[in-house]
């Protein structure tokens, strides 16, 4: 049994206790961005959050660069490296008033984050970049 069939059962168990969790397996892979775009509109309640799987930063904190934050597991230095261009990019296109546009926790209300996904396209990496833009044009407030 691969690790993904492991970690798909897993989330199968739990979600036979817990309702509100549902699992959604893609075959072949469609990108970060379509799981987080399909999560989005199936989702029920408000708000509605996603969290890297890996939890690289502690959810409480959901930042990186936040001064309580800890990297509970370094990424490897090509990834940092790679994360420090894009963000830097990412400021300098979208808002210079964000410090992590990549980070991977964030939390919408459920009507916002429905109309910034409906219109979001790009599939793979810096589709954060991308929600933010779009909800600097829509005017929404981001914190």
């Amino acid at each position: 049994m691969g690790v993904r069939t492991i970690r798909s059962e897993l989330v199968r168990a739990f979600a036979r206790t817990h309702p509100l969790v549902r699992l959604f397996v893609f075959h072949p892979s469609r990108g970060k961005s379509y799981v987080v775009r399909t999560g989005v509109n199936a989702a029920r309640g408000c708000p509605i959050m996603f969290n890297d799987a890996d939890l690289p930063v502690p959810i409480t904190v959901a930042s990186q660069h936040h001064p309580d934050s800890a990297l509970v597991a370094p990424p490897p230095w090509a990834r940092r490296v790679t994360s420090r261009v894009a963000t830097r990019f990412a400021r300098w296109l979208v808002v210079d008033a964000f410090s992590d546009t990549q980070c991977g926790a964030k939390a919408f209300r459920a009507d916002v984050a429905r109309a910034l996904f409906m219109q979001q396209r790009i599939d793979r990496f810096s589709f954060d970049a991308e929600v933010m833009l779009l909800a600097v044009h829509a005017g929404s407030t981001i914190k």
